[in-house]
């Protein structure tokens, strides 16, 4: 299917994929091994290696200038621009939530009728374009306001959403998420009707406050938080489990594992909310406030 640009994404299933080719690579090495298992081994790979292009070839591609906007972020030379001190932290391409997820929350934001949404972690605003693409026009209410933490990242994505013909749409606020939040409530920002968090997962629980208690939400709203899965992290309830997962697969972050968590456990005690996790992706949970 056309329009589909292949970002890797790093999923618990990645994470179990790895675990299960390293179990097939060590059966393959000893003196006897049972071929039924290694066949079985095989399948499990399979599938779980299929799962996600699965669901990207069989899911609504990315509109041309999405698709645009995923190929720059391929192409782009993180480390370079890491250097220069464009960003703040090095980067990667794979940081990009994709298309898939892009228009999964740009569905939601139709499907509930959202004008007003709120990104917490633009990166390079795949997520961004595609939900701007489906908000009614600017004279109609139709905004998204993203806080991200570098000034270049805007210069990245200008050009893209102007072609899209999205940019009055479109505003940027830059600095630290905490300090931005604030900003917000200070200038005494009207609610929104969708928020979308993808940033660092260590300030996830405290950004969550802020946006609740701050009003950012109207009652009835929706709140998007990605990554609750975290690479499979959460999924084991003992600690020394997680220890051994994070031994074991290369380029998970305690910190932020652990981070989620707490956040997935404090929010599913928050009596203003309903809340759905979903295995869409690295983990996608799905907020109603209710109060």
């Amino acid at each position: 299917m056309s329009g589909h640009v292949d970002i890797p994404a790093e999923t618990p299933l990645l994470s179990a994929s790895k675990l299960v080719s390293s179990a097939l690579s060590k059966l393959q090495q000893g003196q006897s091994t049972d071929p039924s298992a290694l066949k079985q081994l095989q399948l499990a790979l399979s599938i779980l290696t299929s799962l996600d292009p699965y669901l990207d070839t069989h899911s609504s591609p990315a509109s041309p200038a999405l698709s645009s906007l995923l190929k720059a972020t391929l192409e782009e030379d993180w480390t370079a621009r890491h250097k220069e001190g464009k960003t703040t932290f090095p980067m990667a391409a794979g940081w990009s939530a994709g298309a898939y997820e892009g228009n999964f929350v740009a569905h939601v934001a139709r499907s509930i009728g959202a004008k007003r949404v709120l990104e917490v972690g633009m990166f390079t605003g795949t997520t961004t374009l595609a939900v701007v693409e489906r908000l009614p026009p600017a004279k109609e209410g139709g905004k998204i306001v993203a806080l991200e933490l570098d000034a270049w990242l805007g210069d990245f994505v200008k050009p893209h959403f102007e072609r899209a013909g999205c940019a009055d749409k479109f505003e940027l606020v830059t600095g630290p998420a905490k300090q931005s939040l604030d900003e917000l409530t200070k200038r005494g920002e009207e609610p929104f009707d969708l928020v979308f968090i993808d940033a660092d997962k260590t300030g996830y629980e405290g950004y969550f406050k802020q946006i609740m208690d701050g009003g950012l939400l109207r009652k009835g709203g929706v709140f998007l938080v990605d990554n609750t899965l975290y690479k499979g992290a959460p999924l084991l309830s003992k600690q020394s489990d997680r220890k051994d997962l994070y031994g074991s697969v290369d380029g998970i972050a305690e910190d932020n594992a652990e981070a989620l968590v707490r956040f997935n456990d404090i929010v599913a005690k928050d009596d203003r909310c309903e809340v759905t996790l979903l295995p869409v992706r690295d983990g996608l949970t799905w907020i109603n406030r209710v109060a």
